[in-house]
């Protein structure tokens, strides 16, 4: 019956022990040998799970180093996967780089390009040359017949050497090349043209990946001659003389019809078709930008064997180094937590080889329009890497300090704490008072902080929607806590920029 005295327990030696008494009626000293041995068993079991204590030191050691594999392992594994699945894969590529064509730097550099190969199969001195010297012969003829010179006075003034017409054609060339480079520059801003480089681009990446593949069947208009490889642009050269010339620039004498080339088509084949339209004479290169030297592809093609195996490789290897890390660590839980924050470091690491990495790569190319149009391309090529290296940091960085926080008892306090903090009350909630308090500083640090995190994540649209998001929150809760403290003691709400 409740309230009523509890009975006592018989002792292990018969007699009789007051309720709630543990020691069982043993004395102090039976009850210190009792722990002893089980302190004694304790250890012992905890010498088998653990070994020795030389023997935990070199678990230790050894887990260490695997976690460091293994945080290498992953950062490398990510950067494999990623590079074959988006250089590799002609419909990633092409996603990836053609934004890069909207960029003025890039077609500028195309432009530019173009431009030179016009003039080289239009040779505008040479058209200009030949049409003064047939003006300076025909005003010859009739200047003789109109003076009635005699065969010996046109003779001798035949050598006087005086002014041709025909001295005239290098500087016309010179002044009607900027309206031409015009045109040209009009033409690839086009849609037409940048639908035809675009065309050209999935077209040249799948070329690349089959040749580096050593599948020639797939590569018609790639050339391996005299030790080089070279790319043939005869049929976009071709499009862009069509398009100069319907753009009303005939008055250069270009009055032929320029065939329209096929991609098909072999290169010497679309050479001799060109030169044949424009009545002139066409080098064997025309058109073939070199991409690399025969020894150099044959070095890539290794590497590319090698490449399409390199990914699963590491992957079988970090799982691994993963599992063996886990297995000889004494805290296997912290040993997961490591692992996670080593990771984000390592991502972090990476995201700061990588801005290293593409300012080399621009300080090699000495042309500052070709910088520029590198620049613009390697970034939009890089910036998906760096919004996966970015989430993959963050993601592990989050995990790793659950985990710490959850195996301190730290992850179920602070639950209690948040809890006690945000427990509305008549005054509002400490976390409101004290956002409220500090609200200017507080949006300013949040601005510090989301401003870093694009300087190193990058200005992309996933950046800017993930991190402008997560501010959007962080300001809008520094807002409401304002006004929710402003509304219980009848004051204004504290704006941004207006201290409390």
């Amino acid at each position: 019956m409740s309230g009523s005295p509890e009975e006592p327990k018989a002792s292990a030696n018969g007699g009789n022990v007051p309720a709630g008494d543990v020691s069982g009626g043993r004395t102090a000293g039976e009850l210190e040998a009792e722990v002893a041995r089980l302190e004694q068993e304790l250890a012992a079991a905890k010498e088998v799970a653990e070994g020795t204590p030389p023997r935990r030191t070199v678990r230790k050691v050894v887990a260490g180093i695997l976690v460091a594999l293994s945080v290498l392992g992953v950062v490398a594994t990510t950067v494999a996967f990623w590079v074959h699945d988006r250089l590799l894969d002609s419909e990633t590529y092409t996603a990836a780089i053609l934004p890069a064509l909207e960029d003025p730097a890039v077609t500028d550099a195309i432009g530019d390009y173009i431009s030179d190969q016009v003039f080289e199969a239009v040779d505008l001195e040479g058209r200009f040359e030949a049409r003064l010297t047939a003006a300076d012969e025909f005003l010859a003829e009739q200047l003789q017949e109109l003076l009635g010179l005699g065969d010996l006075a046109t003779g001798l003034l035949s050598r006087l050497d005086p002014p041709q017409l025909a001295d005239l054609a290098g500087p016309l060339a010179l002044a009607i090349e900027t309206p031409v480079r015009n045109a040209v520059n009009d033409f690839v801003g086009s849609e037409e043209f940048r639908n035809g480089l675009e065309r050209a681009i999935v077209v040249a990446h799948a070329k690349a990946v089959a040749l580096l593949r050593g599948d020639y069947d797939e590569l018609p208009r790639l050339v391996v001659d005299s030790g080089e490889v070279r790319l043939d642009l005869v049929p976009l050269i071709a499009t862009t003389l069509r398009g100069v010339v319907e753009r009303g620039l005939d008055f250069i004498g270009l009055d032929a019809v320029i065939p329209l080339i096929p991609v098909a088509e072999t290169p010497g084949a679309g050479i001799e078709q060109l030169a044949t339209a424009l009545g002139t004479d066409l080098p064997p290169d025309f058109g073939q930008l070199v991409v690399m030297s025969q020894d150099q592809l044959e070095e890539l093609q290794s590497a590319m064997r090698a490449f399409d195996r390199l990914p699963w490789f590491l992957l079988a290897a970090t799982l691994l180094l993963i599992a063996g890390a886990i297995a000889s660590s004494l805290r296997r839980l912290r040993t997961v937590a490591s692992l996670a924050i080593g990771t984000a470091f390592g991502m972090f690491v990476a995201l700061l080889v990588m801005r290293r990495v593409e300012q080399a790569v621009l300080d090699a190319i000495a042309d500052p329009d070709g910088r520029a149009a590198a620049g613009t391309v390697v970034t939009t090529v890089l910036g998906n890497l760096r919004t996966t290296l970015v989430v993959l940091m963050i993601v592990t960085v989050g995990l790793g300090i659950v985990i710490i926080l959850s195996e301190r008892g730290w992850l179920q306090a602070g639950w209690g704490w948040i809890r006690e903090t945000t427990r509305p009350t008549p005054g509002g909630s400490v976390a409101q008072r004290f956002t409220a308090h500090y609200a200017d500083p507080l949006r300013a640090g949040g601005l510090a902080v989301a401003a870093i995190a694009l300087f190193f994540a990058g200005i992309g649209w996933p950046q800017v929607i993930i991190i402008g998001g997560l501010f959007g929150l962080y300001w809008w809760w520094i807002t409401a806590s304002s006004a929710a403290i402003a509304a219980e003691s009848g004051e204004e709400p504290v704006e941004a920029g207006v201290s409390s």
